[in-house]
């Protein structure tokens, strides 16, 4: 038996976006009063949903997996890297208000296809308040691992590299063009500790994780301002003050200095040393490794998602998926019903 464990955020995220650069072409108009694309129209709330179940029956045809798991996003209640980490995925927000994609929206829609694949197909839904794909597929990689169970995930995201610790677990990133349809990533165990260092010292911007030099240094109109204040003596509240000065100001009260691995390395310093030059290097290092790496997803979230894998419903009722697809106009997924 085989698992097929999709990351299915960037699957809903691509195929909203190419639903909405179709309706454009198509001669579809932001709304005059709000900017954006309305979902008002059926047509564009049925090719989003039918460009999602037609990839989904695209990859159980080319995986023929015995069984496949979406890993999905869940933000209600605030993922829980943000209870340590207030400012993570924080310029999300802003871009998605800026834009002209009802995002507010389509996470309606998004709603609704998750419930028809979790109420009326085989696959293994798993969707749980405050837990990200990510998450997801970190847990159930290593348990599939250690009952014996091949696993075979597909994601963009490049943490999903953390996963191939794990015997019997292979990684297919999909690549959307004709030229590079998709191929399974092979790494060394050197190369998955680069990127684990990396991902720790420099932080992830898609993530708004700072890097380990972050917070270390006020900048100057902040230290003309308040010349008594440290660093140290603020960190715990570093991110309310950022926060507040940048809202007062129009910048930050730090100077946020650019640091990655290969700076790291030119250096020829060991992370030790590195960390011993300042106290917040450090304090940085560890919240690093507690939101990037699998290692910091906290018990109960473990628990949940295995709880969840072993418990879900997958009773298919192809009467309601073919009604469902025909109310929807996705004529041509009915001929694929066997697929879900």
């Amino acid at each position: 038996m085989s698992t097929l464990i999709l990351d299915f955020s960037p699957i809903l995220y691509s195929n909203f976006i190419s639903a909405s650069m179709e309706m454009t072409r198509n001669g579809y108009k932001a709304d005059p009063e709000t900017g954006k694309l309305s979902l008002d129209n059926k047509d564009y709330v049925s090719i989003i949903k039918y460009k999602v179940f037609e990839e989904l029956s695209q990859l159980k045809t080319l995986f023929k997996a015995d069984e496949i798991v979406i890993a999905a996003d869940n933000s209600k209640g605030g993922y829980w890297r943000k209870d340590v980490y207030p400012i993570y995925k924080g310029q999300r927000k802003k871009g998605r208000d800026e834009s002209n994609l009802d995002w507010n929206a389509v996470f309606t829609v998004f709603d609704d296809i998750k419930d028809i694949i979790n109420s009326m197909t085989t696959f293994k839904l798993i969707d749980i308040p405050r837990v990200e794909g990510d998450d997801v597929m970190f847990v159930l990689s290593e348990y599939l691992s250690r009952l014996g169970t091949p696993v075979i995930l597909h994601s963009v995201d490049h943490d999903t590299v953390y996963n191939l610790k794990n015997p019997g677990v292979t990684w297919w990133r999909h690549v959307k063009t004709a030229k590079k349809p998709g191929s399974f990533q092979e790494v060394e165990p050197g190369e998955i500790l680069n990127l684990e260092l990396g991902h720790i010292i420099q932080g992830d911007a898609g993530d708004n994780i700072k890097n380990i030099k972050s917070f270390s240094a006020f900048s100057k109109k902040f230290k003309d301002m308040y010349p008594d204040r440290t660093e140290l003596e603020v960190y715990h509240k570093r991110f309310e003050l950022d926060e507040i000065f940048e809202k007062t100001y129009n910048e930050s009260a730090y100077k946020h200095p650019r640091y990655g691995l290969k700076t790291f390395m030119r250096s020829k310093k060991t992370i030790d040393e590195l960390l011993n030059e300042n106290e917040i290097y450090k304090m940085n290092y560890l919240m690093n490794r507690t939101i990037a790496l699998p290692e910091g997803i906290p018990q109960d979230i473990s628990s949940n998602i295995i709880e969840a894998y072993n418990t879900v419903p997958t009773i298919k009722k192809t009467q309601k998926l073919q009604e469902f697809f025909m109310n929807e106009g996705c004529f041509e997924l009915i001929g694929s019903l066997n697929h879900f």
